[in-house]
């Protein structure tokens, strides 16, 4: 049993490659959580030089325990919470840890959640997955940790004593994923041990489109993870889309990863699926590829036809959305800022 990360680009296809992984019986996944930028973020010093700096621990809990798909709270629970425990002025720092996760459970309990009565282990998991002694090992050790390899080598740790508990040690891979989590790529670069990646990219005319339509959606809805002022341009996305397939195209020789389009799992899925099967050593029965795409196709999870768009999460499932969208003056706008990645990905200019 091995940790397998997807590291892919933002709205590129990354929930559906951890749902589709999961639904192999040979995996099992963990609802979205990126386990890097929890810990902390890259911070500019002088042109393209960046350091990485640790969030302070109250920040780290509140994001992990909170902020994330995995763990996803009202931005009212801590200080709620703070309220209720006669500390308003206060941290959660300030809680007993066993205290934080027992509330965090009675609220997913009292809101009805999905995995309190769903025991099949083909869809990511989360919070709920573990018990609450393993949850405050996890909570004491993002608190005191100092380094990213070390918070990530706990929760593998963790991750394995649950499967154990469980029994499931047949498994081959465990699986997380961060919707952007390329953008810290360079954190794996001096691994001892390398954790195999798979990384998912798009058309970044059609990612950024993507990006800034579930902006707005998630702002409408009040997200945990964004704020009123968390609003960015088509421009803005395909800028950010471009440097980090620079990035991340630098890593490719690197044995440890892998990479795949959205468009090709999206035109030719049973083929494409079977091949990233094959690189991670896995069965690639037929079968077992068609039942994934009946459970994790956009028809399957929307019960819309690829294409027909609507204003939720999984939103259209488009390929080359940006030909019809963008004007003839953008569509040369966009090529000239990320003309460069896209050809060397494979993608026309028209």
């Amino acid at each position: 049993m091995e940790p397998l990360l997807i590291v892919g680009m933002y709205k590129s296809g990354t929930s559906w490659l951890l749902a589709s992984l999961s639904a192999h019986p040979q995996c099992i996944g963990f609802r979205e959580v990126d386990l890097i930028k929890v810990v902390g973020t890259y911070i500019p010093l002088f042109y393209f030089i960046k350091r990485f700096r640790l969030h302070d621990p109250a920040t780290r809990v509140q994001t992990l325990f909170g902020k994330t798909a995995w763990c996803h709270l009202p931005k009212t629970f801590y200080p709620d919470l703070l309220k209720a425990s006669g500390r308003p002025d206060q941290t959660v720092l300030d809680l007993p840890p066993g205290l934080v996760i027992d509330r965090i459970r009675d609220h997913f309990t009292a809101n009805g959640h999905w995995e309190l009565n769903d025991q099949q282990y083909l869809t990511p998991r989360s919070f709920l997955f573990f018990e609450p002694e393993r949850l405050e090992r996890l909570y004491h050790t993002l608190v005191h940790t100092e380094t990213v390899t070390g918070f990530l080598e706990t929760v593998f740790e963790l991750v394995e004593e649950e499967m154990a508990a469980r029994g499931l040690t047949d498994l081959r891979y465990y699986l997380f994923k961060g919707a952007d989590q390329i953008s810290f790529i360079d954190v794996f670069k001096d691994e001892d041990k390398p954790i195999k990646k798979i990384l998912i990219v798009r058309d970044g005319r059609d990612a950024a489109i993507s990006a800034v339509k579930f902006q707005k959606l998630m702002r409408q809805r009040q997200s945990a993870w964004t704020t009123a002022t968390d609003e960015m341009d088509y421009h803005y996305h395909l800028v950010g889309w471009t440097r980090h397939v620079a990035r991340a195209r630098k890593r490719l020789e690197d044995e440890s990863y892998y990479m795949l389009r959205y468009e090709d799992l999206n035109l030719n899925f049973h083929e494409t699926f079977a091949h990233l099967l094959g690189w991670l050593g896995l069965d690639t029965s037929p079968e077992i590829i068609e039942a994934i795409h009946n459970r994790t196709s956009f028809e399957a999870v929307t019960g819309r036809k690829r294409g027909e768009e609507k204003a939720a999460v999984v939103r259209k499932g488009a390929v080359r959305e940006w030909a019809e969208v963008l004007s003839e003056k953008e569509k040369k706008k966009a090529w000239k800022i990320a003309g460069k990645q896209l050809r060397a990905l494979g993608y026309p200019e028209k």
